[in-house]
């Protein structure tokens, strides 16, 4: 199935106006990308968006897509050009640092951390993984003992699960977060 060329108007009749808003009507992958068609495989629309908006010709603007491209409305499905930015990784993390979604996802993966941690049914505790890293018998032993896996036993001793202190935390991040020593 060949791909049509994509220009703005065209790409603006597949989406719903809301305000200064285009909301994209077509495809959208598990995680809410909107996608189209480009001759061999789904793309972004953001990308093709932000590929236009940047000057891109129609016929080429699959060759000259941006290596990311987000919406700074954070509307989701929103595929408009005052909204869709497009860019290297590096200026998507910074737009993700200044807006402040990088850090509402860590203070929110630290609280439900937290959460998991002080749950009543819990096997392990962070005074058992002290003992499991100071312990000299072998993984599948101290998972018997503990009624876990012993790959969670690896995990432990290599500092993937049950570290003492998250790095480049700081405490004034985990008050944020709503968690308390």
């Amino acid at each position: 199935m060949a791909a049509t060329i994509p220009t703005l108007p065209k790409i603006k009749d597949r989406c719903t106006k809301d305000g200064d808003h285009f909301l994209w009507k077509g495809f959208f992958n598990k995680k809410g990308t909107p996608l189209i068609w480009n001759g061999t495989h789904m793309v972004d629309v953001r990308r093709v968006v932000a590929a236009l908006a940047q000057g891109a010709k129609p016929k080429t603007v699959f060759d000259n897509l941006p290596e990311r491209a987000w919406a700074e409305c954070l509307t989701p499905g929103c595929c408009s050009p005052l909204c869709v930015k497009g860019g290297n990784r590096l200026e998507w993390c910074a737009w993700r640092r200044d807006s402040g979604q990088a850090k509402k996802n860590l203070a929110e993966a630290i609280r439900h951390t937290a959460i998991r941690r002080s749950a009543k049914d819990i096997k392990l505790s962070l005074d058992i993984a002290r003992e499991i890293r100071q312990s000299n018998k072998g993984a599948a032993e101290l998972g018997r003992e503990h009624g876990v896996h012993k790959s969670n036993i690896y995990r432990i001793r290599n500092g993937e699960r049950w570290r003492e202190h998250m790095p480049g935390v700081s405490i004034f991040t985990m008050a944020a977060a709503g968690v308390s020593d």
